[in-house]
């Protein structure tokens, strides 16, 4: 007998949840020095770094989801007072009286010094493993920030997608796969996933989306060779380029005069008018290939990338 469609949502939501282990984020020996190069703690640091800093080692050692996503509430609240400076109130070390209401809202307000070391960290925490579960929480939390802190935080996370991209790019050896260069696709799927969309998503995806396609297409390529080669996929594996292809699609669809806009010689405002043209008369498919300089790319759009999203058994 055929199970009631309410039954199948539920068992496929419960298979999701199961991609990511409860036992919470999987720190690297990389990340945990970041954190201890925090300014928080030092002579010249101001309250608010040191709590950031405290809070951000305490969450690192908690071991569970559930423990991160009720802590990361609080090093929000830390991460929103180094947005306002001074420790966006009394300082209780010094003092001194925070931004006002209207300074906050009018963008006047100095970040404190430690914040965009702060940004970079915090976002990070996006690029880990077993991090799925937080990123939402990340994301929207940057929007509770200083008009001033937002900017540093977009700019923050546009390095760390770099960088782990370049990462990923790089991974060589016994122990690299295909899959691993699709790692950074899941925080890029997080972010043009999360609504409701804000500018600051579009352009930080925008900007990423010539490098983060063409790293997709390199490890699509490479997981191909390996199950030529004799290679079991496994099936979280395939669950990853089923997302990550799915990420480059969106890419390709919504930011299309981003791929094109540096190819060819051409202005970024040439680019920008050809990409939009083309989507807006189905030529998008036609003219990408023709323009871009990355191989890639080229053979990533060779693929029929709807016929691989809905059957990812083929690779």
């Amino acid at each position: 007998m055929t199970p009631p469609p309410s039954t199948v949502r539920v068992r496929v939501h419960k298979q999701r949840r199961k991609r990511d282990s409860e036992a919470g984020i999987a720190f690297t020996d990389a990340y945990l020095e970041r954190v201890e190069a925090l300014i928080g703690g030092s002579n010249t640091a101001t309250s608010a770094a040191t709590e950031f800093k405290a809070a951000l080692l305490a969450f690192t050692t908690l071991g569970s989801t559930h423990a991160e996503l009720e802590s990361l509430k609080n090093m929000t609240e830390v991460l929103i007072k180094l947005s306002r400076g001074s420790g966006g109130g009394v300082d209780e070390g010094q003092g001194q009286q925070g931004p006002s209401t209207s300074d906050q809202e009018d963008g006047s307000c100095v970040p404190d010094a430690s914040f965009a070391d702060a940004c970079g960290v915090f976002m990070g925490l996006m690029f880990l493993a077993n991090s799925r579960p937080v990123h939402r929480q990340l994301i929207t939390a940057v929007r509770r920030l200083t008009p001033t802190g937002r900017v540093v935080a977009e700019a923050a996370l546009d390095r760390e997608i770099l960088d782990a991209l370049a990462a990923a790019r790089s991974q060589q050896g016994a122990g690299a796969t295909g899959a691993g260069k699709l790692r950074p696709a899941g925080p890029l799927a997080s972010i043009n996933g999360c609504q409701p969309q804000t500018g600051r998503e579009q352009r930080v995806l925008r900007r990423a989306a010539v490098p983060a396609a063409a790293l997709i297409a390199e490890g699509i390529h490479a997981m191909i060779d390996e199950v030529v080669a004799g290679r079991h996929t496994p099936p979280v594996e395939m669950e990853t380029a089923h997302d990550a292809i799915a990420v480059a699609y969106c890419l390709l669809h919504r930011h299309s005069d981003a791929f094109i806009a540096g190819a060819g010689g051409a202005s970024p405002e040439a680019g920008v008018k050809r990409g939009r043209d083309g989507v807006k008369r189905g030529r998008a498919r036609q003219i990408l290939p023709a323009t871009l300089s990355n191989a890639f790319l080229t053979s990533l759009l060779d693929m029929d990338l709807n016929v691989l999203a809905r059957h990812p058994d083929v690779l």
